[in-house]
């Protein structure tokens, strides 16, 4: 239960209590965006609450028992500040919220303190655009990362990400910058990068100008300076957009040997699968 004081519990144990409720979203490029149910713009602990009648919160509600507590934020893009072009792009999809409530006639001076009252955090799901100048996102609350799985199985294929903590490959070496050169589709294109087939397959690529500047998505073919996407691009790609490619890994110890890397293999290539025991050979194992 939170401890609440100041001028936030005098205007609650009021009759006529001045309060507005607050959204801090966090985004994770580290970029926020404040808003605020008041009728004019809060500033306060540093921020900006963006006072903006096109947002429609929906009703949402907490208890003990654990079920997951979304709401829903409906609201202007013109109004708001976000753009449409954010919503397509993911901008906004993994974003951190915290919904709370302040007297909006003496704001906190910070978000840590006894004088708000936090409903609810959680981050952004889906985003959706209902047509014209309206957005929806969907705000999941904690209680939804415990219907998430989380912990390792064996598996044949290795565990780590290329290029991280426990892969250790330094991803410096097989990045390389490229630019657009020619554009079949939203998916499919060529790039100023010849590279023997399949050395950029199950990689990335990001991009750092053009209308798909900060996008990434992941490889699924490479031949050549031929490359096809595993989703399409939010926006249509033109030639010259730049941005650089990170190079793939299959995850499986062929790769892993192919980058002189297998000891730090994330996986249990050698361990008998469902295969071997259904043939009923249990020679070896």
């Amino acid at each position: 239960m939170q401890n609440v004081t100041g001028p936030l519990a005098a205007t609650l144990n009021s009759r006529m209590p001045t309060l507005a409720m607050c959204w801090l979203v966090t985004r994770r490029d580290g970029s926020q965006r404040a808003f605020t149910s008041h009728d004019q713009d809060l500033r306060f602990a540093g921020h900006t609450f963006q006072a903006t009648g096109g947002l429609d919160p929906s009703a949402f509600s907490s208890d003990d028992k654990l079920s997951t507590n979304n709401q829903e934020l409906r609201g202007f893009l013109t109004v708001s500040g976000i753009t449409q072009r954010d919503l397509v792009a993911g901008l906004y999809q993994g974003a951190a919220v915290l919904v709370f409530l302040v007297n909006y006639l003496v704001p906190p001076a910070s978000l840590t303190g006894t004088e708000l009252l936090i409903l609810a955090r959680g981050w952004i799901g889906q985003t959706v655009n209902e047509g014209g100048l309206f957005y929806k996102a969907e705000v999941r609350g904690l209680t939804s990362l415990l219907q998430q799985t989380i912990g390792e199985t064996t598996s044949s294929l290795c565990r780590a990400s290329f290029g991280d903590s426990r892969c250790k490959i330094n991803k410096f070496f097989y990045s390389v910058n490229i630019q657009v050169s020619h554009v079949f589709w939203f998916d499919t294109f060529t790039i100023n990068l010849f590279s023997n087939d399949g050395f950029l397959t199950n990689g990335n690529i990001t991009f750092t100008t053009g209308a798909n500047a900060g996008v990434s998505r992941e490889i699924i073919q490479q031949s050549g300076a031929f490359i096809r996407l595993l989703h399409n691009l939010p926006f249509a790609p033109s030639a010259g957009d730049s941005g650089f490619v990170l190079a793939g890994c299959g995850k499986t110890i062929l790769n892993c040997l192919q980058f002189g890397n297998a000891a730090n293999f994330q996986g249990e290539p050698h361990l008998p699968g469902n295969d071997r025991f259904i043939s009923g050979n249990f020679k070896g194992v």
